[in-house]
């Protein structure tokens, strides 16, 4: 196959560049994968870092586990206009029109950096089912003084109160004096912060009890009482009157 020993190094060489060439990403692991690695820290969420086709910065990315139905989490994420609460960098979150019940169209405005940028940006946000109990929410920029601002936010139900959520945020405004490791750093920071501002609202606004419909009970059949008889009356007996018998 090889002529000579330059041909097979050259191959190795080639064969292993191809390798280290792909990435190894997360996305092939399930949530629940991370459950274990997440209790090893003694905690409640792990930090990582994700590359973004397109950039040089990273994506700052989070897996918590939050006492919480799936339900009671997705129900939270669809608060549009509430968004500001939850993203600690925006100043303002409006929910412009809706295209359908699992996609609609925000105006966002944010103040980054503290407060040395200020950005604007409108974002389509879609949801999408995976299975009944894990939900993705896409959050991507279509127009805005930006070069990028993505988040997704990934819901999986472990148990009936109790989930694993990923969180992935990549903010780029592209400025020339911002460094890419900054911007890293500043994505990781607040990926976190939305973990906790998410964790707190859980707590702030538990999910509403299901109270169950009441069981009619069946009232006991009334025993019927026996009528009252008239007392029976004795005919009367007339009793001769004597006759006297004179001697």
């Amino acid at each position: 196959m090889f002529n000579n020993i330059s041909d097979l190094r050259v191959y190795l060489l080639l064969t292993c560049t191809i390798l280290i060439a792909v990435p190894q990403t997360s996305n092939s692991k399930e949530l629940q994968d991370y459950l274990p690695q997440i209790e090893q820290t003694g905690g409640w969420y792990i930090t990582e870092s994700a590359v973004v086709s397109g950039s040089d910065v990273k994506a700052g990315v989070v897996y918590a586990v939050i006492d919480a139905s799936h339900d009671h989490l997705v129900s939270i994420l669809r608060e549009y206009n509430r968004y500001h609460e939850l993203i600690p960098f925006l100043s303002h979150s409006t929910l412009i029109k809706r295209h359908s019940a699992r996609t609609a169209q925000l105006r966002l405005k944010a103040k980054i950096l503290k407060g040395a940028l200020k950005l604007n940006a409108i974002v389509d946000v879609s949801e999408t089912n995976e299975s009944p109990l894990k939900t993705t929410f896409n959050i991507r920029k279509t127009n805005g003084n930006l070069k990028r601002l993505d988040t997704k936010f990934t819901v999986q139900q472990l148990s009936p109160a109790r989930s694993i959520l990923r969180i992935e945020l990549m903010l780029d405004p592209d400025v020339w004096y911002v460094r890419d490791r900054t911007l890293t750093d500043y994505n990781q920071v607040n990926a976190r912060r939305i973990a906790r501002a998410l964790n707190k609202r859980i707590q702030q606004r538990p999910a509403p009890l299901v109270v169950l419909p009441k069981v009619k009970q069946e009232q006991p059949a009334a025993t019927a009482q026996p009528t009252p008889q008239a007392p029976t009356k004795m005919p009367e007996v007339s009793v001769p009157a004597p006759t006297s018998t004179r001697l």
